[in-house]
């Protein structure tokens, strides 16, 4: 939720949880916020795991996915 506020201003977060009914969880709101803050929550957890685990994926100095 902190992500999505960053992202998409609190306002618009706070409008989503309204327009959701008063669910509480960004998975459970994001039907309701702009399609760009939609895409940013997920792209910023992909982008930790990937820099979290590329060091499992390299193979002899060749990065391997």
């Amino acid at each position: 939720m902190v992500l999505a506020a960053y992202n998409g201003g609190p306002g618009t977060v706070s409008k989503a949880i309204r327009r959701s009914g008063g669910k509480n969880t960004y998975w459970e709101i994001r039907p309701y916020l702009p399609r760009e803050t939609q895409g940013y929550v997920p792209a910023f957890i992909a982008v930790n795991y990937v820099m979290t685990h590329w060091v499992k994926r390299v193979n002899f100095g060749v990065a391997v996915f």
